[in-house]
C-alpha cells in the first residue's frame, strides 16, 4: 500500500480505523463508504460521520454509489486543499478529542 499512497491525490476508502487514521497521518483526501450497518457492527458508519464531522473526509453510503459517486469524487477534489488544511490543524488533537469523548460518556 505505500506505493500506492505515495501516488494518491485522493483515495476512495472503506472506513476501517487503521485505514483512515493513515489517511490522515499521510494527509490524502478521502471518500470514505463505510460499510452498511447489516454487513457490519456499524462502526465504519460512525468513524466516517466522525471524521466528515470534523471535515477530514467527505462520506458516502453505499447504497447511494450509483447515483452519486462522480459527483462525491468531483466534490473531494474540489475541496482537497480544505481538507489538507483540517487534517493538518485536526490530526494532533484528534485522538484526544476522541478519548475525552469515551472517558466523559462512561
Amino acid at each position: 500500500m505505500k506505493y500506492a499512497y505515495a501516488v494518491a491525490d485522493l483515495c476512495v476508502s472503506r472506513a476501517g480505523s487503521n485505514t483512515i487514521f493513515e489517511l490522515l497521518y499521510l494527509k490524502i483526501p478521502t471518500l470514505l463508504i463505510p460499510l452498511p450497518k447489516a454487513e457490519s457492527r456499524g462502526d465504519q458508519i460512525e468513524n466516517a460521520e466522525y471524521f466528515f464531522s470534523c471535515g477530514l473526509a467527505h462520506m458516502l453510503m453505499q447504497k447511494d454509489i450509483d447515483f452519486e459517486f462522480l459527483t462525491a469524487v468531483d466534490n473531494l477534489y474540489a475541496n482537497s486543499k480544505v481538507i489538507i488544511g483540517n487534517m493538518d490543524k485536526r490530526s494532533t488533537l484528534l485522538a484526544n478529542d476522541k478519548i475525552i469523548s469515551i472517558l466523559t460518556s462512561v
